[in-house]
């Protein structure tokens, strides 16, 4: 064989390989291999370096996967740990004082929604929203409505000269101020259920964590009214600003996750 002849199938043999060239021009390859073993050897050595180059790098792909799932798995349990200190925090405080002020509760909730972004934005979604996401996000909901419902409830009864639930006006308080704490705790129990739930699956969902902060930041402003107003006009004139802050400030990570998703999604394409 001509070495003219073997310098061009060499040329040809990167692509070849790739399995990007001509059918015509594979046919020349195939058919000048079968002839000439120098060129022969040569494919066969080309094709075990590619297999090696090709598990070298699903080595170092498999590493950086591997140390990946470390620093996530590593962010979420400080997650999950900076959460259980705040939530004993706030037991301390509700349980020493009998209230959260409510100034407090509004820089509480925007670090738990950043921390929640920060520590389960990133991991990839599965195809549809599993059935315990809905489960407690309408347990989440429900819980959040009752306590709005029965605040508010109260506060009309009350300004229109009546009792409600059939309580006197010196229980009517404790009663709605329990409720209220009643929630938040089970806000609480959801949050942490979803964290935890959502690291065993891979599968979180960062806006269900945001609807639990929400509702547990409104049992304990709504209590924080109850203990620091003296008068149920006090408290209609604050009850909508006050629960206004919360519920801005989750529209506001709303929106800051729908925009940086977009951005992602359009990266990946």
């Amino acid at each position: 064989m001509s070495e003219w002849n073997c310098e061009v199938i060499r040329d040809l043999l990167p692509s070849y390989l790739d399995e990007i060239c001509s059918p015509s021009s594979r046919r020349l390859v195939d058919e000048h291999v079968r002839t000439c073993s120098a060129c022969r050897d040569l494919v066969e050595q080309m094709r075990g370096t590619e297999i090696v180059s090709q598990q070298a790098e699903q080595k170092e792909i498999d590493y950086m996967r591997k140390v990946r799932s470390r620093f996530e798995n590593r962010s979420r349990s400080l997650f999950l740990l900076f959460a259980l200190v705040l939530a004993a925090g706030l037991a301390v405080l509700l349980w020493n004082y009998g209230d959260v002020p409510k100034e407090l509760i509004y820089v509480i909730q925007p670090l738990l929604g950043a921390g929640a972004c920060i520590a389960f934005f990133w991991e990839e979604q599965r195809q549809g929203p599993a059935g315990w996401k809905w489960l407690v996000g309408a347990a989440s909901l429900a819980v959040t409505c009752g306590c709005v419902g029965v605040m508010l409830y109260s506060i009309q009864m009350i300004a229109a000269g009546r009792l409600p639930f059939d309580l006197q006006l010196q229980s009517l308080g404790p009663f709605v101020y329990r409720i209220n704490w009643i929630g938040a705790a089970v806000q609480t129990v959801l949050f942490l259920f979803a964290a935890w739930r959502g690291m065993r699956s891979r599968d979180a969902c960062p806006v269900l964590l945001q609807m639990t902060v929400l509702g547990g930041c409104v049992g304990l402003v709504q209590n924080s009214l109850l203990r620091n107003m003296s008068t149920v006009e006090e408290i209609y004139r604050e009850w909508g600003t006050a629960l206004a802050v919360p519920l801005a400030e989750c529209v506001v990570m709303m929106i800051v996750l729908g925009t940086v998703s977009r951005w992602r999604r359009g990266k990946e394409r």
